[in-house]
């Protein structure tokens, strides 16, 4: 008799708790998805001065022009020199200084959509970090880091240099991983 009485006032009680661990695990595995490409990627870390450094390197590691002439100031060729690549490798989420002569060594994929991978996936160079309440994203907008990008799912990278490096990313391609790597 006592728990028809009070009926009410279980499920009063027990349908917020039922809520909360609903959304606790909700946000648990929303946050715990790892996208995983299947293609590696190059990219060069610049300063200030190496903007123009783009086009050099894509014209010497592509036979074609990809970014268009006059995007960047001219490049210093002895400062391109001196320009960083890095192999980022999608399996183990570590990146790995490359020389200029290695990278010439991979085959490219998409050079005409090369920000897009073959499996679909995109990087950002303005992380936003998607919450599960649409208000709050544009909240967590973070003006540096790089973000992987698949569908409505985006993952941040850690590809942060260190404070004597250079602070500028730029993605020079997805490549096929299918060629051995020479590492």
């Amino acid at each position: 008799m006592v728990i028809k009485r009070n009926i009410f006032l279980y499920l009063a009680i027990l349908i917020p708790v039922a809520m909360i661990i609903i959304t606790a695990l909700a946000v648990g595995f929303y946050q715990q998805k790892r996208l995983q490409p299947k293609f590696n990627f190059v990219y060069m870390l610049v300063d200030s001065d190496q903007l123009g450094c783009q086009q050099a390197i894509e014209q010497k590691l592509f036979k074609e022009q990809v970014t268009p002439a006059g995007r960047y100031p001219a490049a210093n060729t002895k400062r391109c020199d001196m320009v960083k690549l890095y192999l980022f490798n999608t399996r183990t989420r570590t990146s790995t200084f490359i020389t200029l002569d290695q990278a010439q060594q991979f085959t490219f994929l998409n050079k005409l959509n090369r920000y897009k991978s073959p499996d679909g996936f995109t990087l950002e160079s303005f992380c936003r970090t998607d919450m599960p309440l649409g208000f709050w994203n544009e909240m967590r907008l973070e003006n540096h880091g790089v973000c992987l990008r698949q569908g409505k799912y985006r993952e941040k990278l850690d590809l942060k240099p260190s404070r004597e490096e250079a602070a500028y990313f730029i993605f020079i391609g997805w490549i096929d991983n299918r060629r051995p790597l020479n590492e």
